[in-house]
């Protein structure tokens, strides 16, 4: 999943984590290119862990709510399956502006890890 490429090692922890769950490293590689877009990084959704995921991935300055975001997604995922991740991902977009606005103090004050 080139995880050397990622200087946070939370996040290296929790994509491992994930890849070696069921859903595996293709579903895993497109939940962290899926955590990056959710917060405004413009990614190519092709469910690999490439230099422009992995430094969109290390610019990330709250490694706590990074984790947190995969954790959810990774949710999502078990709910909707691979196949739909894409699309809930492209569905999400248009509505961005008003989740930043509520999604770190969810994130922080909502889900217990």
């Amino acid at each position: 999943m080139n995880l050397d490429l990622i200087n946070n090692i939370d996040v290296v922890a929790e994509l491992f984590d994930q890849g070696g769950g069921p859903q595996g490293i293709h579903a895993t590689q497109l939940i962290a290119q899926g955590a990056c877009v959710l917060s405004g990084y413009h990614l190519k959704l092709d469910a690999k862990i490439g230099p422009v995921t992995a430094k969109a991935l290390n610019e990330y300055h709250d490694r706590d709510f990074l984790v947190k975001l995969l954790n959810c997604l990774q949710f999502v995922h078990f709910l909707i399956g691979s196949g739909n991740m894409r699309e809930f991902i492209e569905m999400v977009k248009p509505r961005l502006n008003l989740l930043r606005t509520f999604i770190r103090g969810w994130t922080k004050h909502r889900i217990r890890l």
